[in-house]
């Protein structure tokens, strides 16, 4: 049944594309061949989620006196790219909403597509 799925074919290839062996025998490739597919809806790095967390938390937006806390974060964040951005976008919305610079809810903050620091918004330092 798993080959079948994984004809090339049903994988919208040409017909006469080669399947590795393994992708067809083993479904843990296919999985993660469709996890790689799998777009994160959270813009931006982690790295620039991380950098506007720092710089929110230290009161600053120079990412320079913000280095020590990136570099702590980074070896910290979860492995994951989407599941880090989306840990580091909630901790941002959890500052900006109790200090009052967002108003609303950190729930709200966190559901709204929009929201990102300056680094994220600009798709990196000094963009």
């Amino acid at each position: 049944m798993l080959a079948a799925l994984l004809s090339p074919i049903a994988l919208g290839l040409p017909a006469g594309f080669f399947v590795p062996r393994l992708l067809a025998a083993d479904p843990t490739p296919a999985l993660q061949l469709a996890q790689a597919r799998t777009v994160c809806a959270i813009p931006g790095e982690p790295v620039q989620w991380i950098a506007d967390y720092c710089m929110a938390m230290l009161g600053t937006d120079d990412e320079i006196a913000a280095s020590d806390c990136i570099g702590e974060q980074i070896a910290r964040a979860p492995k994951d790219g989407c599941a880090a951005k989306a840990h580091f976008k909630q901790r941002l919305c959890r500052i900006v909403v109790a200090n009052g610079s967002r108003p609303g809810s950190v729930e709200a903050c966190v559901a709204d597509p929009e929201f990102g620091g300056n680094t994220v918004s600009h798709g990196g330092v000094g963009g």
